[in-house]
């Protein structure tokens, strides 16, 4: 339906909050519907810049938002949750170039992203992707996708940890190798990530601290992979995660 501009001015004021109201109320599941098809993950993802996102919130993303990766830096993504059985993913890209390279969210389904800039890119082979750009020797965007662990998961870990905590006292302390294996589980596919994004089998075997809050403290690496790269990313992955509350520092050491 169109209106002439004269006819629209000559609305009573009831009438034309009535009309002005029923658009805004058309396209508002517009805009809710494209919002917050990915999020970043802030704390991971140092030194980006986002553009022509509509969501209200910064860490969600719309369609078309374009996101600028300085050189040498990483963005982490991550696909809504929805419902506890609902697979959610999380991806990860890489600038290796010497300049900046802008990725755009081009579609709600995965894998989501469409780089920008680059001359050219391989198909998506077992969830990562290759990016070559003029001027640079070598691969200059790094990209890849896995699943992440559900929440039910982390409930159980939660219950369990505070069980075994409970006669310890003020003092850093292993988990049971069983609560060691699922608290490890949960961020084994950050990790996982960092070594599909390497494109290496090396091994590496990290320790942390729990906090009774969840937060990582004294994140290290025991036996660093020959590769920089690895390590910087799954320290990175380790220091940001998030674990189940415990009632004491829960002292941890795991080879991924």
């Amino acid at each position: 339906m169109f209106f002439q501009s004269q006819s629209l001015f000559n609305l009573k004021p009831c009438c034309l909050s009535i009309l002005l109201g029923g658009i805004l109320l058309t396209n508002t599941p517009l805009l809710a519907a494209e919002c917050g098809i990915l999020h970043l993950q802030k704390t991971r993802s140092a030194d980006i810049e986002i553009s022509n996102s509509h969501c209200p919130k910064a860490t969600e993303l719309s369609l078309e938002s374009v996101l600028e990766l300085q050189s040498g830096s990483r963005i982490w993504l991550e696909s809504p949750e929805t419902t506890a059985d609902t697979a959610t993913f999380q991806l990860i890209c890489q600038n290796n170039a010497l300049s900046r390279l802008k990725i755009k969210i081009a579609s709600p389904l995965l894998p989501w992203i469409k780089p920008l800039d680059l001359i050219e890119c391989n198909d998506w082979v077992d969830n990562r992707l290759e990016c070559n750009q003029t001027g640079h020797q070598g691969v200059a965007l790094l990209c890849a996708i896995a699943q992440k662990p559900t929440n039910n998961t982390a409930q159980t870990i939660q219950l369990k940890t505070s069980l075994t905590m409970r006669s310890v006292n003020n003092q850093p302390t292993s988990p049971t190798p069983d609560v060691l294996q699922k608290l490890a589980a949960l961020v084994k596919p950050s990790i996982a990530l960092c070594r599909k994004i390497v494109n290496t089998p090396q091994l590496i075997t990290l320790n942390w601290i729990i906090k009774p809050s969840g937060a990582v403290t004294n994140a290290t690496i025991t036996a660093a992979p020959g590769d920089k790269r690895l390590a910087n990313c799954a320290l990175e992955a380790l220091e940001n995660s998030r674990f189940p509350a415990t009632t004491n520092d829960l002292s941890m050491t795991f080879t991924f």
